[in-house]
């Protein structure tokens, strides 16, 4: 989760961007994507978001929301 290079987490949040470059990772989103994330999971993925977030690669864009630099 803390690791400062490529991970299969950072696959996975790529996947679930919008168009606008907004991952949503609140748990009322839904499941728009199919993969079928619990909570452990989406906390997972909360955790790693923020790593980047502190990498200075994503951006808060409200609760449970963020933009991931390309």
């Amino acid at each position: 989760m803390t690791a400062e290079r490529w991970t299969r987490l950072d696959t996975e949040l790529q996947r679930q961007t919008d168009d606008l470059g907004i991952v949503d990772l609140r748990p009322d989103a839904g499941d728009a994507h199919g993969l079928g994330q619990n909570a452990a999971h989406r906390a997972l993925l909360t955790g790693r978001v923020q790593t980047l977030e502190r990498m200075g690669l994503a951006t808060p864009e409200g609760p449970g929301r963020w933009s991931l630099s390309g």
